[in-house]
């Protein structure tokens, strides 16, 4: 009786032409994701429904078009969220990323009658979902409204989107719009290095979310 410690087998490997598809087919899903990362990551689908919301990290550029959106979506209320700002609050008179977004869209003719602004405390994670239990608090506690609009910025806005989801549960129904960045080309981002790293943190950020966190 002998014993064998190898054998031999068949292997089948693509010939040249095969190695040139299989090239062609990964660049052409490669190019496919490409194209369409930014779509995904920076969804608008709203609800339409009596509240909107803005994260109050949100740029100059984007609160300048906030009336404009409030009263052209037909919006009751305008909620402004944020945590404390990290850095220069020994010389800012306004101690949270909400109450800084709140004077601003103030200057440029925000309705007070319209606006409420719920500022959170500083955490060092998850700051997202913070506000957005924070949005769920209120909710609970005015009982105004049933469905919720969130809008964020770029590819920030699926995360978003996903997190008060997470936050508010069934009892709210929560839509999205995403506004477009404009330091860089959203339709080519990846011609821009601001738009690679705010994509591709952007999207790290969704799988960790998706996958990861925990409530």
């Amino acid at each position: 009786m002998s014993i064998r410690l190898m054998k031999q087998r068949m292997c089948w490997r693509p010939t040249f032409t095969g190695w040139i598809s299989i090239l062609l087919l990964l660049a052409g899903a490669g190019w496919f994701a490409i194209q369409n990362l930014m779509p995904f990551l920076a969804p608008t689908q709203p609800v339409r429904g009596a509240l909107l919301v803005v994260e109050g990290w949100a740029p100059d550029y984007a609160l300048e078009q906030i009336p404009r959106i409030l009263s052209e979506g037909g919006y009751k209320h305008l909620l402004v969220t944020g945590t404390e700002i990290e850095r220069g609050s020994y010389i800012l008179s306004q101690k949270s990323y909400a109450q800084l977004a709140a004077n601003t869209l103030r200057r440029v003719g925000m309705p007070e009658e319209k606006l409420v602004v719920l500022p959170s405390a500083r955490v060092e994670r998850d700051r997202t979902y913070t506000t957005a239990l924070e949005v769920r608090d209120w909710l609970r506690r005015t009982k105004s409204v049933e469905e919720v609009d969130v809008l964020s910025i770029g590819p920030h806005a699926r995360r978003s989107w996903l997190l008060y989801k997470m936050a508010l549960g069934q009892q709210w129904k929560v839509g999205v719009i995403s506004f477009p960045r404009q330091e860089y080309d959203p339709n080519r981002w990846w011609k821009s290095s601001n738009g690679v790293r705010d994509v591709v943190d952007e999207l790290v950020a969704y799988v960790y979310a998706r996958v990861l966190f925990r409530p």
